[in-house]
């Protein structure tokens, strides 16, 4: 569905592969793509996705692994979303946005979650820091109560 003057920029689950909408660096880079790539005339940028999960965000099992030489790194795309000269709303209808999926929706200037949208940052669990500003910006967004 086209809306005038609004860009809107998918993030698509690979059938099969990446249902849960990790954030690899294809996904970031079409992110990039899709920030860069803005008509003449746009109002609003919306960051959406959709499958069934905005993004569940990084594949952990890649930790520590050599990057790709021509990888697309997350804080590249969330300080690209920030910087953004339009607003940028991330719009989560349902399912999940966790760790690198939140942070995505925390760089966005704007938020809007359905009722059946759910996220976090379950990273911690495991003795990880949010590597994405996640610790910034959830208590900017939400207040420090409810981070």
């Amino acid at each position: 569905m086209s809306v005038p003057h609004v860009h809107t920029i998918y993030i698509n689950p690979t059938p099969g592969k990446n249902v849960v909408n990790a954030l690899t660096s294809p996904v970031l880079r079409g992110i990039l793509d899709g920030l860069r790539s803005v008509p003449a005339g746009t109002r609003c940028i919306v960051l959406t996705s959709s499958g069934r999960t905005f993004s569940a965000g990084v594949d952990i099992t890649g930790f520590g692994a050599e990057p790709e030489p021509d990888a697309t790194s997350l804080d590249h795309v969330l300080r690209e979303l920030e910087d953004a000269t339009l607003p940028v709303v991330a719009v989560v209808p349902r399912g999940y946005a966790l760790g690198g999926g939140l942070e995505l929706l925390l760089a966005c200037s704007h938020r809007v979650l359905g009722p059946d949208a759910h996220v976090g940052l379950p990273e911690v669990r495991i003795g990880l820091i949010p590597g994405g500003g996640g610790t910034q910006r959830l208590p900017r967004a939400a207040g420090v109560a409810s981070a």
